[in-house]
């Protein structure tokens, strides 16, 4: 949204910090589902996880075992991150479309975050009512 709307987009820092967190997410789901459909030794998950996130994801040594512990301790809890994305994602296309040149990121946001933690397809179906959002 920051970069949406200009926020820092001059300052390369930034950007880097920005791309960082965008791989977060999809590299995440795929540490978590590689470990829970391959049949791979402890040995092998850990050099697959810290691989993973370390060297495609630019994650520090001690968040990188982190996130493996927490994969390898709970399955499909790390892919839900992306899931949500994706459907939020959907959801702010779809909005943008029915706006058109009315769509306001700002006022989407307040109102889609006045519903608090609902499911998405909950908010999906809040917003549709809504021509501005």
């Amino acid at each position: 949204m920051m970069f949406e709307n200009g926020y820092a987009e001059a300052e390369p820092e930034n950007l880097l910090i920005h791309l960082k967190q965008s791989l977060r997410v999809p590299l995440n789901a795929i540490l978590d589902a590689r470990l829970h459909t391959t049949p791979m030794t402890d040995e092998e998950a850990d050099r697959f996880g810290l691989d993973l996130l370390q060297r495609l994801g630019f994650q520090e040594e001690a968040e990188a075992r982190g996130k493996l512990r927490r994969a390898k301790l709970s399955s499909t809890q790390l892919s839900t991150y992306f899931v949500g994305y994706l459907e939020l994602s959907d959801i702010v296309r779809e909005a943008r479309r029915r706006a058109g040149g009315r769509f306001n990121l700002r006022a989407f946001n307040e109102r889609l975050l006045s519903f608090g933690t609902i499911p998405p397809r909950d908010a999906r179906e809040l917003l549709a009512g809504d021509p501005t959002t």
